[in-house]
């Protein structure tokens, strides 16, 4: 009786042991391993792990932070070695300053972190300084088949880079998340010379990214980005690059400063229903190869000199049912097809639009006008069913075009100065219908004239070379996630 009594009790006591799990805090003396038999383990101060050590933490592990207290790597490594069935899960009931990893000069790519789930609302892992020390982090720390939810947060804070000049920039250390899971979270990097973020094959649905590195900044590729905020912050030299990904109610938003500037470049993607809201003076939006279905893009810029080093640029694209205000904005449209749900187009001086057609997508009330703009140049486009095609307000080539179909006016002349419009298709070889859709200084005396002699008798085919796949997978790929 007495045995069996103390067997219960034994049993009872092993079981009390492994439920309450394990305290740590402190600075590693050893290499450890934390694992699953005593999990949890409650951070109840900081950990450390110095040069030459590192910690172990197995698969099934939960580690639990009491307090705003950190996991340090400082010159040592983390082997955070969780399964796809078996994730080692951090979790935080308090939002704190602290993340719960942090990495300082180290050799991140003695780490790796796979399946892994960071729970916020403390933020999850960052690189960052090591203040007053010569040895900052190096490598590329690895985060794979991870989830991040519940406001959690990954951040490059390292500043490793070495600037060499305003246009080299060499980075010694860098983030990789591939194939990971954000929801409900942020991803930010730094400023200034922060090292770069790539993400692979991931999905980041309901979060933030906030860009605020220059140089190699924040990449996505092949991912698939729902209902997210992108947001190029303002007052830092900004980068995010975007490709072979999908984007569906995505809203980006940058403001590039007066004396920084922005990059955006989104390339073999679609993009499907939000907007692009860039900057002024420094701000530059690359789209090529893309679909973008249902999304308004916006510059907002003044009339004076400083905001006059912009651009925006639609390569070899499909643009459908959105509008394009980029009012002094350097503007290239080249060889893509444009659909306005929303005009005017507006466009800047010494902007091209080549290769291209213009025209209103068959939703849209009729009474539009297409393009507006100041000093450009059209060559081999179309522009058509508007009730103005064009509206210009300064000197203007438009060569070798279809300028026809559109109910008032193919263009009407609003500034003093001669537009050259030749060999262009008017819709028409009756010069008495030409003359008609075409409002200047015959109709009135303070415009100047619209010259469209040796115009074409047909139609002209233009090859756009608009090179976009069909991304009919990627579309149903972002509806379903809607």
């Amino acid at each position: 009786m007495m045995f069996v009594s103390c067997a219960i009790i034994a049993l009872f006591l092993l079981a009390h042991t492994t439920h309450s799990g394990v305290t740590v805090g402190g600075t590693l003396r050893k290499s450890t391993v934390w694992n699953e038999a005593e999990s949890p383990y409650y951070v109840v101060s900081d950990v450390g792990v110095p040069p030459n050590l590192t910690l172990t933490i197995e698969a099934g592990v939960q580690i639990i932070f009491d307090n705003d207290f950190e996991i340090l790597i400082k010159g040592g490594s983390l082997k955070v070695l969780g399964t796809t069935k078996q994730f080692v899960r951090f979790t935080s009931g308090f939002a704190g300053k602290k993340w719960m990893v942090t990495f300082k000069a180290s050799n991140l790519s003695q780490s790796i972190i796979t399946s892994a789930q960071f729970s916020g609302p403390k933020p999850a892992v960052q690189s960052a300084n090591a203040e007053n020390n010569p040895i900052q982090n190096q490598g590329e720390l690895l985060l794979q088949f991870c989830v991040f939810v519940n406001g959690s947060e990954i951040t490059s804070n390292g500043g490793s880079g070495i600037i060499f000049n305003e246009t080299y920039f060499l980075s010694k250390s860098s983030l990789v998340l591939r194939n990971v899971f954000i929801n409900d979270s942020k991803l930010t990097n730094g400023y200034g010379s922060m090292e770069p973020i790539y993400l692979v094959n991931s999905y980041i649905v309901n979060s933030s990214i906030r860009a605020t590195a220059s140089k190699y900044g924040i990449h996505l590729n092949s991912c698939v980005v729902y209902n997210t905020s992108i947001e190029l912050f303002y007052g830092y030299p900004s980068t995010v690059h975007i490709d072979n990904s999908t984007l569906n109610n995505v809203y980006v938003k940058g403001n590039a400063g007066q004396t920084s500037t922005m990059l955006l470049s989104i390339s073999r993607s679609t993009f499907q229903n939000g907007s692009i809201t860039g900057g002024f003076h420094g701000t530059n939006i690359q789209l090529d190869d893309s679909r973008l279905i249902y999304v308004n893009v916006l510059g907002v810029a003044g009339d004076d000199d400083s905001y006059r080093q912009t651009y925006f640029a639609l390569r070899h694209s499909t643009f459908d049912n959105g509008s394009l205000v980029l009012r002094n904005y350097k503007v290239d449209l080249i060889s893509s097809n444009i659909s306005l749900a929303q005009s005017p187009l507006v466009i800047g001086t010494n902007s091209i639009i080549q290769c291209s057609s213009i025209t209103r997508t068959t939703e849209t009330n009729e009474n539009m006008i297409g393009i507006e703009a100041n000093s450009i140049i059209i060559k081999e486009s179309s522009i058509y069913n508007f009730r103005i095609g064009i509206r210009l307000f300064k000197t203007c080539t438009i060569l070798s075009s279809n300028i026809y179909n559109n109910l008032l006016y193919n263009i009407e002349n609003q500034g003093p100065y001669t537009i050259q419009a030749k060999e262009n298709w008017w819709g028409t070889t009756n010069e008495t219908e030409i003359d008609n859709k075409i409002y200047d200084y015959y109709d009135n005396l303070n415009f100047g004239q619209v010259v469209y002699s040796n115009y074409s008798m047909i139609l002209l085919e233009h090859n756009n070379g608009n090179s976009v796949a069909d991304l009919g997978f990627w579309k149903r790929v972002a509806l379903f996630y809607m």
